[in-house]
C-alpha cells in the first residue's frame, strides 16, 4: 500500500499525509507515554483507519496503565486483530519502511539539496519530525475550513458575518474603500 506524503498528493485533494499519520501512530505504539499520554493526536488524523487505531491504542493504554510497555504492545496487537482483522497492517514496520524509502527516493530525485540534508531530519523513526508535518497539515486544513466559513457568509451576502468569521480567525485584512 503506497502512503503518499503531503507534497506527493494530487493538488485537487485537501492537504493530508497518510505516511506521516502512520509513522506517528507507530511512534504512539512504541512510546505511548509520550504520544498517547502527552499529545492529542486525534485532531491531526484525517484517515478513518488511523483514527480507529488511535482509539484502540488509547483504550488499551487505559487498560494497561502501570504495566510494562510489553503488556501494552501485545494487548494492542491482540485487541486490534480481534476487533478488526488486518487493520494493524497499517502500522507494519516493513510496509512503512518501504513507503518511507520510496518517499525518500522521490525526494532525492526532485530535490537538489545534498542527500544528508534530505535524509537527516526525516528519518523513519524521528516521530517528532513527522508529528510536526501532521501539525502543518492540520493547520492547512483549519485555514481552508476557516476560509470556507468566510466565503460562505460572503456568498450569502452576510458581509458582517464574513467579517466576524475573519475576526475570529485573525486574518482580517483592511479593505480599500472606494467612494462613488
Amino acid at each position: 500500500m503506497e502512503r503518499l506524503g503531503l507534497e506527493d498528493r494530487d493538488p485537487d485533494i485537501p492537504p493530508c499525509d497518510a505516511l506521516a499519520e502512520a509513522i506517528v501512530l507507530l511512534g504512539a505504539l512504541n512510546e505511548p507515554e509520550r504520544y498517547l499520554d502527552g499529545v492529542d493526536l486525534e485532531p491531526l488524523l484525517v484517515f478513518p483507519e488511523h483514527r480507529t487505531l488511535l482509539r484502540l491504542m488509547r483504550w488499551v493504554r487505559a487498560q494497561t496503565v502501570g504495566q510494562r510497555w510489553s503488556a501494552f504492545y501485545v494487548r494492542f496487537w491482540d485487541t486490534c486483530e480481534r476487533r478488526q482483522p488486518g487493520l494493524a497492517k497499517v502500522l507494519d514496520y516493513d510496509l512503512l519502511s518501504g513507503s518511507w524509502r520510496h518517499w525518500i527516493d522521490r525526494r532525492l530525485n526532485i530535490d537538489e539539496r545534498p542527500p544528508s540534508e534530505i535524509l537527516g531530519p526525516g528519518h523513519l523513526l524521528n516521530y517528532g519530525w513527522w508529528l510536526e508535518r501532521l501539525r502543518r497539515v492540520a493547520a492547512a486544513r483549519r485555514l481552508i475550513e476557516d476560509a470556507q466559513h468566510i466565503a460562505a457568509a460572503a456568498w450569502r451576502g452576510d458581509v458582517d458575518g464574513a467579517y466576524a468569521a475573519a475576526d475570529r480567525i485573525r486574518i482580517l485584512r483592511p479593505v480599500v474603500r472606494v467612494d462613488v
